[in-house]
């Protein structure tokens, strides 16, 4: 199968994630996966090259490992894209993807096993603000509701205010009683446990800036519920 980018875009791009790190290059690959030791683990691939919107989001690598069940040594080449936090499953890896907020397209290299695979990021098309993290991966144990996250929304343009709403009824944003530096916002993210089904819970915050033309920017969030409470 191709690999997908998630989220919110147009064609096969994704939706939004965190700040932006310039627009960099390959640079060196850094290693995040500990099979070290598994060096013939392979991984197949349908698509070597995975464009990506300016606004980021989850790259989801759909691979076939051979042999079955082996662990890939897993890395990228640069720190605007990562492994992205939570469980991985074993056909598919996640990678999160930084927004660009340069007006320069960048690329990288993601590594699954023994194969390279190209992200290619688009650059800044216009967006004015960003947000970080870029995505927010949750658990929940029994009844009780995982502390509540935070998301900061940031711009040169300090005279900017943002409309905030979320894409699922489990997942409640408000903004935070504490403030952020000048041209930033920060914005509280809470869980409501009773509406969530047992499994992975997918949603997103959704930002645009009032009276502004801009594309908006989503933020993934994830809550994964045990099967059996």
């Amino acid at each position: 199968m191709p690999p997908m980018v998630s989220g919110p875009g147009g064609g096969r791009n994704g939706g939004s994630g965190g700040s932006g790190n310039g627009s960099g290059g390959t640079g060196n690959i850094q290693l995040t996966g500990a099979a070290l030791d598994t060096p013939n683990c392979a991984a197949m691939v349908t698509n070597g090259e995975v464009p990506v919107s300016a606004f980021g989001g989850i790259v989801e690598l759909k691979v076939q490992l051979q042999p079955a069940g082996c662990s890939p040594i897993l890395g990228s080449s640069g720190n605007w894209v990562l492994l992205a936090a939570g469980p991985q499953q074993s056909d598919v890896y996640r990678f999160s993807v930084a927004p660009n907020v340069s007006n320069v397209p960048r690329t990288a290299v993601v590594v699954i096993g023994d194969k390279k695979i190209l992200i290619q990021q688009a650059q800044n098309g216009g967006s004015r603000f960003a947000a970080t993290p870029g995505h927010v991966s949750l658990s929940v144990n029994g009844e009780k509701a995982p502390a509540p996250r935070f998301i900061s929304i940031y711009s040169d343009d300090k005279s900017l205010s943002y409309n905030v709403s979320t894409t699922q009824p489990w997942l409640q944003v408000t903004p935070a009683a504490k403030a952020g530096a000048a041209g930033t916002s920060r914005f509280q993210i809470a869980i409501d446990p009773a509406r969530l089904r047992p499994g992975r819970n997918d949603g997103s915050v959704r930002v645009t800036a009032t009276g502004q033309a801009t594309a908006p920017l989503f933020i993934p969030v994830v809550v994964e519920v045990p099967r059996i409470r």
